[in-house]
């Protein structure tokens, strides 16, 4: 009797992924890749290949310039089964249009032959995350005279960060009607996307890594505050400090963890000096997961002061954890502090907002039921939904006559 499982090819093509130059960047796009490939292969009569294509961008700094030739196929995954390949062309400059910039052509086309092998031969779909990336993988396949359907999975960043002039807007208006779905992380992104086509647009938050959701077990939390992220001017880290500083006045016992790492920390470290809090604040540097979790677990809250949101991975997990979150109102951040779990308040910059943010979760922490709070956040951010809506858009999208039995 013959095999009715359906083979199904699926290409990644991304510059967010870990590289061994910087090997912590995008996680969570790897996480998100091999959360979808266990879940699809997990499916009665469905079998699904990933491969990965990483195709550095502009917007991908660290891995952009002196790139090493790899001439095997490179990967951290946990999951071996995924494969991942380096392009060996020179970055696209932003300054003209990709139709120009014929340069990359012959690195690309080098590299699509071995991800094409590494297949078994031409994907049944592109799965393209950030608009970047389907402007240069469909440039790329127009040029190849090969017709595959893709999607977008735009992630985290504003649009504007991927067209910052004319040519690149020109770019997008051109390429975006060749995605079958458009797949955003908020209602602010979907927007973006409908200034520029009329195409649908699904939005679909960011899952959270399963370990995230171990079980609470019952303990008390310390006296600490923890803030999860970049320490950069878009998240707000400065006005973070200052509310802390005038928060720590009138309560001496507590603390404020800083994991992460970013180009404002000279700067930090030098207010943590000039107002003498080398005791109170810690610059707790990057953190894999896993060290992650109990600093999310044992404190009193969760913080995220940002400027500009999208969907913050870090806002999912601490929810995930059952950990009350205190959010700045940016016009993302506190739609994705679920109801419950947490407060949001405006901040004009100056940190006052924030300042009386801390005092109302102090004054309210017996309030929160963290065993709750996770379970909400599990109806919402866990792997299973969405890989179930996620596996709809690629089902949707693939022309199955093309799939093998």
């Amino acid at each position: 009797m013959k095999d009715a499982t359906k083979q199904y090819k699926a290409l990644v093509f991304t510059s967010w992924y870990p590289t061994p130059e910087a090997p912590f960047n995008s996680t969570f796009t790897q996480q998100q890749v091999e959360i979808v490939e266990q879940n699809f292969n997990a499916r009665q009569g469905e079998r699904w290949k990933f491969t990965v294509w990483h195709q550095a961008f502009e917007t991908d700094i660290p891995n952009r310039v002196f790139r090493d030739k790899y001439q095997k196929p490179y990967s951290r995954n946990s999951n071996e089964s995924i494969k991942v390949f380096f392009n060996q062309g020179t970055i696209v400059s932003h300054r003209i249009p990709i139709d120009q910039a014929d340069f990359l052509f012959s690195g690309m086309k080098a590299t699509w032959e071995k991800v094409s092998a590494e297949l078994g031969g031409v994907p049944d779909i592109i799965w393209c995350i950030t608009l970047t990336g389907l402007i240069q993988a469909s440039w790329f396949f127009e040029k190849m005279n090969i017709k595959i359907p893709l999607i977008l999975q735009e992630h985290s960043v504003p649009l504007t960060m991927h067209i910052p002039n004319r040519h690149r807007r020109d770019s997008a208006k051109k390429y975006l009607p060749k995605a079958k779905r458009i797949v955003a992380v908020a209602e602010r992104q979907k927007e973006e996307f409908l200034s520029l086509t009329n195409k649908a647009v699904d939005v679909l938050w960011n899952c959270v890594d399963p370990v995230f959701f171990e079980k609470i077990a019952d303990s008390d939390f310390e006296n600490e505050i923890v803030f999860v992220g970049r320490f950069s001017v878009q998240k707000g880290i400065m006005r973070l400090l200052k509310a802390f500083r005038q928060f720590v006045i009138i309560n001496p016992l507590w603390k404020l963890n800083l994991v992460g790492d970013g180009s404002m920390r000279k700067e930090m470290e030098q207010y943590i000096i000039n107002n003498a809090l080398e005791e109170k604040v810690i610059l707790v540097g990057m953190l894999s997961k896993e060290l992650i979790i109990p600093y999310l677990r044992n404190s009193a809250f969760f913080v995220l002061p940002s400027f500009y949101e999208n969907c913050p991975v870090s806002l999912l997990e601490a929810q995930a954890c059952g950990t009350p979150s205190l959010v700045t109102i940016n016009h993302a951040s506190e739609k994705v502090l679920l109801e419950g779990n947490g407060i949001a308040v405006e901040d004009t910059g100056d940190g006052a907002g924030l300042l009386s943010g801390f005092i109302k979760m102090k004054a309210c922490l017996h309030q929160y039921d963290r065993a709750k709070i996770q379970e909400r956040a599990k109806k919402e951010f866990s792997p299973e939904v969405f890989a179930d809506k996620f596996h709809e858009i690629m089902n949707e999208a693939i022309d199955h006559s093309y799939a093998t039995s």
